[in-house]
């Protein structure tokens, strides 16, 4: 019996909720359309109104937040000469030059069987290693969180992720 009384409350209250809307759906399609346009006056600039130029300089000379002392520039002299580097110098040949490029996309976790497998990309090519692997004559040393070691011939480098 119970049910019957919320019942007998719920479903005219629907009816009204619905209706409301039904109604508001049907006044808005076949309702008047009426558009009021307002007209503005043209906009003519004032005439008499001085124009005057507004003088500022910006000082440079402030407290930097992180290290509590201010910043200041040295003092430059006009009599210097700008020093110029010869460009006849040929570059330091290193070890990297035929180090291949070595691009660190992420980690693999196996949480069962704690295993990790490292996706790299070397020259272009993408390798799915584990530490110990060796793939285009670069060996995977080391796994971290955020960065892999690698060995290729006699070099080791660290690659960022």
């Amino acid at each position: 019996m119970k049910n019957k009384k919320l019942l007998f409350i719920l479903i005219p209250v629907a009816i009204l909720v619905w209706g409301n809307i039904a109604w508001k759906i049907f006044m808005a399609m076949n309702g008047e359309d009426t558009v009021e346009q307002k007209i503005h006056p043209p906009i003519v600039p004032a005439t008499g109104i001085a124009a005057f130029n507004d003088t500022f300089s910006i000082s440079l000379d402030y407290r930097d937040p992180f290290l509590a002392k201010p910043v200041r520039k040295p003092a430059v002299s006009g009599n210097h000469q700008a020093t110029t580097v010869p460009s006849n110098i040929p570059p330091k040949k290193g070890n990297n030059e035929n180090f291949p490029s070595i691009v660190y996309t992420g980690i693999i976790k196996n949480e069962k069987s704690k295993k990790e497998l490292v996706l790299v990309q070397i020259n272009g090519q993408n390798y799915t290693m584990k530490v110990g692997d060796i793939a285009s004559e670069v060996q995977l040393l080391k796994v971290m969180k955020d960065a892999i070691e690698v060995k290729h011939g006699n070099i080791k480098k660290r690659i960022e992720k």
